[in-house]
C-alpha cells in the first residue's frame, strides 16, 4: 500500500500531455458524442403512426378540457427517451401544449402551457374518452 501511495505522490504534476495524445482523446470524444447525438435524432415513426397519434391527442384534449374550440398540431418528434411527442396549440394559438403518446396511442402525459383551459370536472377523477 505504501508503494502505491509513493508512486502516486511522486508523479510529476507539471508533465505535459503530448499533442498526439490530446488529439486522439479529442477525436475519440467528438466521435462518441456525435454518434450519441446522431442516434437520438432518428425518427422511427411512420406517417400512419404519427397521424394516429395526432388524432389521439386531439380527441383527448377535446374530451377532457373545457372550452376547446380548435386543436392545431404544430410538431411531432421522437423524444430523448424514444417516445412519440406531439406539440401544438389550442383555440387558434391562445395556449400551447406538449403531449407524450404511448405505443397504444393513449396519452402518457400532457404538459399544458400558460393559459391552457382547465380540465373538465368530470374528467379529473377518470380520463374522459
Amino acid at each position: 500500500m505504501n508503494i502505491i501511495y509513493h508512486s502516486i505522490n511522486n508523479k510529476n504534476h507539471n508533465e505535459v500531455i503530448p499533442f498526439y495524445k490530446r488529439l486522439f482523446l479529442s477525436l475519440t470524444l467528438s466521435i462518441l458524442l456525435g454518434a450519441c447525438g446522431f442516434t437520438s435524432q432518428g425518427n422511427d415513426y411512420n406517417e400512419e403512426t404519427i397521424e394516429l397519434a395526432k388524432e389521439s391527442v386531439e380527441r383527448f384534449i377535446i374530451h377532457n378540457y373545457e372550452e376547446i374550440d380548435s386543436v392545431e398540431i404544430t410538431k411531432s418528434y421522437e423524444s430523448e427517451m424514444g417516445g412519440l411527442t406531439i406539440e401544438g396549440t389550442v383555440n387558434d394559438g391562445s395556449a400551447e401544449f406538449t403531449a407524450g403518446v404511448r405505443s397504444d396511442f393513449t396519452i402518457g402525459h400532457l404538459a399544458p402551457g400558460e393559459d391552457f383551459p382547465d380540465m373538465k370536472e368530470a374528467c379529473k377523477k377518470q380520463i374522459c374518452e
